[in-house]
C-alpha cells in the first residue's frame, strides 16, 4: 500500500504573517480581565461554597460504616471507590460473556476455500451477500469463530462430511470483530467442513470494506461505483471472513451488476449469466490463488479501459470513468515495462493471468496492492502531458512501481502477522525505486532515494517515539499505526545497505529464493535472512548483523576522534532529545548498540572506498596523520550519521575550496548530519549553518533539496518570530541567487534541473524574493487568460504566488476551475495552492469548504500546515471538528495520522505544547496515537533549540548579514 503525494512544506514571508500566540495565547491584559469579578459574584460565590462545606459535613457524619475501626493494616482491604462504572469485558451483543477471549482467532481452525456471492445495490446503498466456506479442522474444536463487522447476518449453517451440525448458541463481540458458534458437537479433524453465511450491509460512502464511491462526469452528472479496500483488517466488513493474513485460502466470486456496469474481480472473468431481474446479470470469476483476505478486491463501475499484454501473455488493464481514460495510458505503459523487469529481477514470473490497475474517485491511501486488481487514488494512476508536471509524472510511475512489487513481495509470499509488516512495505519501497528507473531513466531515481526515502526515516527515528522495525501489534489500531516511515522508509533503508553489503547479485539470488521457497505461504523476516545466508556466499552472518537494525529502534551515531596516527570509532544512539522524558515502549535486546559496515574514504584517497565493521563495538584504526579529513558512510549505504569532531572545519574548508571533492550524495550526508547534530546540541548550530555557506556555488537538485526542505525549512519556522527573521530572508537570498539566474524560468535542461527549478523558484517565494514574486503574479494573470501558456512543471509555484498576493477574485477564479478540471493532478495542484492566501476569513471559508466535500478534505488540512497564516486556523479547526473527521478518518492508516502530524509537528512554544496534549489527553486517538506522541516529542524538540540556539543563530547571521 502506497501513501499518498507528500508536498514539499512551505512558508510565507514574515512581515504578512499573524503572529501565532495572537490567535490563541491571551495576552497579559486578557489574563487580568479573566480573573475580575464584581462584588455580587464575589459574595454569591462565598456563600455558594458555604452551602457546600455544610453538605459535605453532613454526609461524611451520617456516612460512616458500621464496622469495627482495624486492629492493624495488615487485616484491612481497603479498595478506592470508583465513581466510574468499568467498560464491560467480552460483552456480546446479547449481553452475554463472549466465550473467546482473545483478538486473533483460534488455530483450530483454517479455512481451505471461499465461494463469495455479492449482490450490491448501488442506487439503494445497501448490498447483501452469501459465502460458503470450506474448513480445515485443525484440532477438535466445538465452537467456530470467524470476523465481522458491521454486518447483519441473516442465516448460517454448518455441515460436516454431508450432515448438517447444530448450532446451540451464537453471538457477536464487536469490540473484536468476532462471530462465535457454539456447536451440539465437536467437528473432528478427519472432517469435510463447510460453514456458510448469509449477510446483508450497508453500501455508503467511507473508505473500508465494501463501499461507494461518487464521481461527475465532464457533463456534471453524479455517478456512483461499488468498490472495496481491505488493508489491513476491513475484509469483514464486506463478507463474513477468517481475516487474519496466514489464513489464506483460495476464493471464488460471483458478482450481481447492472448491465450497463462491468464488474472486476483478483481473477478474469469466467462467465455471465442472466440474472432472475432481467436488468441484472451476474459474473462469475475464475478461482483465485492462495491469498490472504486483505488482498482481495472487487469493484463494480461503468468505466472504460485500455489493455496490452507483457512479453509473458499477462494482460494489463488500465480503468477509469470515461472522460478520463485519456490520461491512462503512461500508466500501462508503465506497467507493462516494470511487470516484465520485476520477471527477471525476481527469478519468479508473474503468477497470475491478468493485472487490472484502476482509478476510485475516493481512496484513502495512494494505492493498494490487491493482488490482480490494484486500486489507486486518481492521482496515483491518470497523467496528462499537457497538464501535469513532471514531478507527477514521477508519482504515478512510482505508485505503479510500488504496487507491483508487492504482487510478490506481500501477495505471493504474505508476511506471517503483522508484526513483519516491513516484509510487505519495506521491499516494495526499495524495489519500487528499481522499476521506476526502468520507466524513467533521466530521473535519476537512485540519488532521489537519499531524498526521499532515506533521509525522512532517519528524521523520525530520531524520536524515542519510534518504534522497531518488527514491532509486536495485535489490534486493527495498533496495525495501522505501523504503516509508516519506520516500515516503509527504514525498511527500504536497510535493503538497500544489506544489498550492499552483500553484492547485486547475491541479493537477487536471495530474494529469489525467499519467493520460491514461500510462495502462496506466509513468512517471517527470520525466513528472508535465511535465504540471503544460504546463497549470499558471504561470510556476514545475516541474521546477527540485521536484528541489531529491525529488533531494536533507532539507529547508530558513529563518532570519530583523531588522534597523532589512529582515529577511533565510537557508536551510540542517536537521538534529538536523549533526556526525553517519554516512557521507554520498547527495550533493546542490544543495548542499543548494531553491526555497521562503516564505510569511508579520505581526502589522499578519496576514490579508495574501504569498509570496516563495527560488531557492536568501537573500533581504531590507522590514520595517517598528513590526511586533513575522512568522509564516513559513503554515499550514504549504511543506515546511521557520523560526528567528525574536530575534523568538521577541515570539511567546512573542503566544501569551500572544491565541493567537487565530495560525491554529491556525500554532500548530502555531510549538510544533513551537521544539521541534525546541532538539532540535538552535539554540533554548534553556528557550525552546522557555517556548512552551508559554499551552497552559492552547489548546482545539484538533490542537495539543494535537501537543505530547503531540512534546515532551511526548519530555520525559517522556528525563526519566523524572531528579530533574526529578516537576516535569515537575507542569507538565504544570497545563497540562492546565482541558481535564481541560472535556473530561470523556461522549461529547459535536464529533468533533476528541472525539478531544482521549482525548489529554487519556491524558497524565493517563501523568504519574499521581489523579483520572483513580481515575475510570479505577471504569470498568474497570463495564466488566468491563457491557461495553456505556463510552463507545467513551475504551474504549482505560480499558483502559489497569484493565491498569496492576488485577492479575493483571485482566489475564487482558481477555486472554480478545481471543481471544473477532469485532470487529477491539475486538481491536487488548484486545492493545494489555494491554502497560501492570507485571507484569515476566506481560510475559515475554505476550511468549511472541505469539510463538505470528501475528495479534498484531508489534502487541504494538510495543506494548511505549509502556510503559517492558515494552519493555526487549521488546527482550531481539527479541534473543533475532531469527532467528525475521527468518524471519517480514524481508522485510516495514513489519514488521521497525516492530518494531525502535519498541523501541530511545527509548533515550537511550551503554550502549544500543552494545548496539543490537554487536547488528546484522554482521546481515542486510534491509529494516531503514535503520531500525536511523536509530534509531542518533535515539538519539545523545538523548544529546546529555541532556547539554546535561537540566539546563537541569530548573533551569526547579524554578524555576516547584517
Amino acid at each position: 500500500m502506497s501513501d499518498m503525494e507528500v508536498e514539499e512544506v512551505s512558508f510565507l514571508p514574515g512581515d504578512t504573517i499573524l503572529h501565532k500566540k495572537s490567535v490563541y495565547e491571551p495576552t497579559r491584559h486578557q489574563r487580568c480581565q479573566q480573573l475580575i469579578c464584581s462584588r455580587t459574584w464575589a459574595i454569591v460565590i462565598l456563600i455558594l461554597l458555604g452551602m457546600l462545606l455544610v453538605i459535605i459535613a453532613s454526609i461524611a457524619a451520617f456516612a460512616r460504616p458500621e464496622c469495627k475501626a482495624c486492629a492493624s493494616a495488615d487485616h484491612c482491604d481497603i479498595k478506592p471507590i470508583s465513581t466510574v462504572a468499568p467498560e464491560p469485558e467480552f460483552i456480546a451483543t446479547n449481553g452475554k460473556e463472549f466465550p473467546w477471549k482473545n483478538i486473533r482467532l483460534p488455530e483450530s481452525i483454517l479455512p481451505i476455500s471461499y465461494d463469495v456471492f455479492m449482490h450490491p445495490n448501488i442506487s439503494t446503498s445497501v448490498f447483501k451477500g452469501r459465502v460458503k466456506i470450506m474448513l480445515d479442522i485443525q484440532h477438535e474444536t466445538d465452537f467456530i469463530v470467524f470476523h465481522i463487522k458491521d454486518l447483519n447476518i441473516t442465516d448460517y449453517s454448518i455441515t460436516a462430511s454431508g450432515s448438517n451440525v447444530i448450532a446451540r448458541e451464537f453471538m457477536e463481540y464487536k469490540k473484536n470483530k468476532q462471530f462465535y458458534i457454539l456447536l451440539e458437537r465437536s467437528l473432528k479433524t478427519s472432517e469435510n467442513v463447510q460453514l456458510e453465511v448469509k449477510f446483508a450491509g450497508q453500501l455508503i460512502s467511507k473508505l473500508e470494506g465494501f463501499y461507494k464511491s461518487t464521481y461527475k462526469t465532464k457533463d456534471g452528472e453524479e455517478r456512483h461505483i461499488a468498490t472495496t479496500h481491505f488493508e489491513p483488517t476491513a475484509a469483514r466488513a464486506a463478507f463474513p471472513c477468517f481475516d487474519e493474513p496466514q489464513m489464506k485460502a483460495t476464493f471464488r466470486m460471483s458478482i450481481v451488476r447492472d448491465k450497463q456496469h462491468v464488474a472486476l474481480f483478483n481473477m478474469p472473468l469466467l462467465s455471465t449469466k442472466p440474472a432472475t431481474d432481467n436488468n441484472l446479470v451476474i459474473d462469475e470469476f475464475q478461482l483465485s490463488k492462495r491469498m490472504s483476505t486483505y488482498l482481495v478486491a472487487f469493484v463494480v463501475s461503468d468505466f472504460d479501459h485500455i489493455s496490452d499484454t507483457t512479453k509473458n501473455n499477462v494482460t494489463v488493464s488500465v480503468y477509469a470513468p470515461k472522460d478520463m481514460i485519456n490520461q491512462a495510458e503512461f500508466a500501462l505503459n508503465s506497467a507493462i515495462k516494470i511487470l516484465e523487469y520485476y520477471d527477471e529481477f525476481f527469478g519468479v514470473p508473474y503468477p497470475l493471468p491478468k493485472q487490472d490497475l484502476i482509478a476510485i474517485p475516493d481512496f484513502a491511501a495512494g494505492a493498494m496492492e490487491n493482488w490482480g486488481l490494484i486500486t489507486y487514488r486518481l492521482t496515483a494512476l491518470l497523467y496528462d502531458p499537457s497538464s501535469s508536471s513532471l514531478s507527477n509524472k514521477q508519482w504515478v510511475a512510482t505508485v505503479v512501481a510500488h504496487e507491483l512489487a508487492h504482487q510478490w513481495f506481500g501477495n505471493l509470499v504474505t508476511m506471517e502477522w503483522w508484526d513483519d509488516l516491513w516484509l510487505n512495505e519495506g521491499f516494495a519501497s526499495y524495489v519500487e525505486y528499481l522499476g521506476t528507473d526502468v520507466v524513467l531513466p533521466n530521473f535519476r531515481m537512485t540519488d532521489q532515494f537519499i531524498v526521499n526515502d532515506f533521509l525522512v526515516a532517519l528524521n523520525l527515528d530520531s524520536l524515542s517515539t519510534s518504534h522497531p522495525i518488527q514491532t509486536k501489534v495485535s489490534n486493527p489500531d495498533q496495525i495501522n499505526e505501523i504503516f509508516d516511515n519506520i516500515s516503509y522508509n527504514k525498511g527500504s533503508s536497510i535493503l538497500k545497505m544489506l544489498r550492499e553489503c552483500l553484492g547485486e547479485e547475491n541479493f537477487k539470488k536471495g530474494l529469489s529464493s525467499y519467493l520460491t521457497t514461500h510462495k502462496y505461504g506466509n513468512a517471517k523476516t527470520s525466513d528472508l535472512w535465511k535465504s540471503l545466508q544460504q546463497v549470499s556466499g558471504s561470510n556476514i552472518n545475516v541474521k546477527d548483523v540485521m536484528d541489531t537494525w529491525t529488533l531494536q529502534m533507532g539507529y547508530p551515531l558513529v563518532t570519530i576522534k583523531r588522534s597523532e596516527d589512529s582515529v577511533t570509532l565510537e557508536q551510540d544512539r542517536f537521538l534529538f532529545d536523549p533526556n526525553s522524558d517519554e516512557k521507554p515502549e520498547f527495550i533493546s535486546p542490544f543495548n542499543y548498540q548494531w553491526y555497521i559496515p562503516f564505510t569511508y574514504i579520505t581526502d589522499k584517497n578519496p576514490s579508495h572506498i574501504q569498509t570496516i565493521w563495527m560488531n557492536k563495538t568501537s573500533v581504531t584504526i590507522e590514520f595517517d596523520k598528513s590526511n586533513r579529513w575522512i568522509k564516513g558512510n559513503v554515499r550514504l549505504n549504511g543506515f546511521y550519521r557520523v560526528d567528525y569532531g574536530d575534523m568538521w572545519h577541515e570539511i567546512i574548508k573542503q566544501l569551500q575550496d572544491n565541493h567537487k571533492a565530495f560525491n554529491v550524495v556525500d554532500r548530502v550526508g555531510l549538510i544533513d548530519d551537521a544539521f541534525m547534530l546541532s538539532r540535538c546540541n552535539k554540533l554548534d548550530a553556528r557550525t552546522a549553518i557555517e556548512i552551508t555557506k559554499y551552497m552559492e556555488n552547489e548546482t545539484e537538485y538533490i542537495v539543494w533539496s535537501t537543505v530547503i526542505t531540512g534546515q532551511f525549512r526548519f530555520l525559517l519556522s522556528q525563526l519566523r518570530n524572531q528579530e533574526s527573521y529578516q537576516y535569515l530572508q537575507k542569507y538565504v537570498e544570497k545563497l540562492i541567487s546565482n541558481q535564481i539566474k541560472a535556473v530561470g524560468w523556461s522549461d529547459e535542461g535536464t529533468v533533476l534541473h528541472k525539478f531544482l527549478r521549482t525548489r529554487i523558484l519556491d524558497i524565493a517565494r517563501q523568504i519574499g524574493h521581489k523579483e520572483t514574486i513580481e515575475k510570479g503574479k505577471e504569470l498568474f494573470l497570463r495564466w488566468k487568460t491563457e491557461p495553456e501558456s505556463i510552463n507545467q512543471n513551475i504551474k504549482s509555484i505560480i499558483l502559489r504566488i497569484g493565491i498569496e498576493f492576488g485577492d479575493e477574485d483571485d482566489w475564487n477564479f482558481v477555486w472554480e476551475k478545481s471543481k471544473t478540471t477532469l485532470i487529477p493532478s491539475e486538481k491536487d495542484t488548484l486545492v493545494r495552492a489555494l491554502v497560501y492566501t492570507k485571507d484569515v476569513r476566506i481560510i475559515n471559508m475554505y476550511l468549511n469548504r472541505a469539510l463538505n466535500d470528501t475528495k479534498i478534505t484531508d489534502i487541504v488540512l494538510r495543506a494548511m500546515s505549509k502556510n503559517p497564516v492558515s494552519q493555526i486556523f487549521a488546527w482550531q479547526f481539527l479541534q473543533e471538528h475532531w469527532q467528525e473527521l475521527f468518524k471519517r478518518y480514524g481508522s485510516g492508516s495514513f489519514t488521521m495520522t497525516g492530518i494531525v502530524q502535519s498541523l501541530i509537528t511545527t509548533f515550537n512554544t511550551q503554550f502549544y505544547h500543552d494545548q496539543v496534549k490537554n487536547f488528546f489527553d484522554n482521546r481515542d486517538m486510534a491509529t494516531a496515537n503514535r503520531a500525536v506522541r511523536q509530534s509531542l516529542e518533535s515539538i519539545t524538540s523545538r523548544i529546546d533549540w529555541m532556547e539554546k540556539n535561537s540566539h546563537l543563530i541569530g548573533d551569526w547571521l547579524k554578524e555576516n548579514y547584517l
